[in-house]
């Protein structure tokens, strides 16, 4: 199926690239489409958002440079896929205009074909250069080579001039009517920078006359009492040992966390395994034998099933990958929350070691203090 997918590619490449007249602009050309193609490629296998719509962009940035039949129509499939039906038609339209042959043209056609009727058209008018954003999609420089191609209802359009000034307008189109917008009988209101209100300045604060603060009297002079001389510092008692420490819970809390790690894995390995199994004859019936390695060349009309069912394997795959890794760092963990433990209460029953104390005037006196490790 990638094969097939590979020489599809590498046969609208070089359609693309005999057909360009200055050297220059067809080298820049085949540059933009072969980036757009392996974009496409890492969509197709991943099938993410995200990815075709580094793909629509990519193909979009070749368009630019040489509007064909090929980056058309591929604009028309990763649009597709993005669930943006108006530019997949527009782009369609204008790949079979251009002379699309082949399974390319027809699937075009069979698209148009279920979608046209429910879009509107509008054909845009103003100064050449202008930037032209339908939600938050780039259709376009002006003067475009077709209408637009949108949904009915109330549409905000954006643009930007050469100069790189932003507006936007906004129309209400109805579905199969072309509707005709000259921006310049129907000037778009341009978006102006939002204005930050700076706060008004804090009252100045008028320092208040200090107050002479009142002095204490001076009190008389009293010669000092002559201390009496101090009795014989006795030895304190030891004190009284406290209660042994309990040991810590966390071994026990690492522990639990392993054996739930581990149970899950251990679940996910049967489940993983009976889903690729069911998947595997399901996609034999989908495919031309052999199949090899999960991939095989899809019967006619069967490539979306085929695909699906591929790429469901896979996923299966990973899960199982990662349940019998679970199971390896679930008994590690358990491992480790058990060795915490016996640390802990190892060092719960070291108990308490004598220390030598020294009184507050610093004289060394006999004496047990109790300390305890953690």
């Amino acid at each position: 199926m990638r094969f097939a997918r590979v020489a599809l590619f590498a046969s609208l490449l070089a359609s693309a690239t005999a057909r360009a007249r200055p050297a220059v602009d067809a080298d820049a050309y085949t540059a933009a489409l072969t980036r757009a193609i392996a974009a496409k490629e890492r969509a197709l296998d991943v099938n993410e958002p995200p990815r075709w719509e580094e793909a629509l962009r990519l193909f979009q940035e070749a368009a630019a440079l040489r509007y064909t039949r090929e980056s058309t129509y591929e604009i028309g499939f990763a649009a597709e896929r993005l669930a943006r039906q108006d530019l997949a038609v527009e782009a369609y339209e204008a790949a079979i205009d251009l002379g699309l042959v082949g399974a390319p043209r027809a699937r075009a056609q069979a698209f148009v074909a279920a979608n046209a009727a429910g879009l509107a058209r509008l054909a845009l008018r103003g100064p050449a250069g202008t930037r032209v954003r339908v939600a938050g999609v780039d259709r376009g420089r002006l003067p475009l080579n077709r209408p637009l191609v949108l949904f009915p209802g109330d549409i905000r359009i954006d643009l930007v001039d050469a100069a790189g000034a932003p507006a936007n307008i906004g129309v209400h189109l109805q579905a199969g009517h072309l509707d005709v917008l000259d921006l310049a009988r129907t000037p778009p209101a341009t978006a102006a920078p939002e204005r930050v209100e700076q706060p008004p300045p804090p009252p100045p604060v008028s320092a208040a006359p200090s107050e002479r603060t009142p002095q204490p009297p001076i009190a008389a002079y009293t010669a000092p009492a002559y201390a009496a001389p101090r009795p014989p510092t006795e030895a304190p008692a030891a004190p009284a040992r406290d209660a042994e420490p309990e040991a810590s819970m966390r071994g026990w809390w690492v522990a639990s966390v392993g054996v739930v790690v581990a149970a899950v894995s251990v679940a996910l390995i049967p489940i993983s395994s009976g889903r690729i199994a069911d998947d595997r004859q399901k996609l034999v019936a989908e495919c031309v034998p052999p199949v090899t390695n999960d991939t095989c060349t899809a019967l006619n009309g069967h490539r979306e099933q085929a695909q699906s069912l591929s790429d469901s394997i896979a996923t299966w795959k990973a899960v199982r990958t990662g349940a019998y890794v679970g199971i390896g760092v679930g008994l590690v963990t358990v491992a480790t929350g058990l060795i915490l433990r016996n640390s802990d209460q190892t060092t719960a029953a070291a108990g308490a070691r004598p220390s030598l104390v020294i009184d507050r005037d610093g004289h060394f006196t006999a004496g047990l203090a109790w300390t305890y490790r953690f």
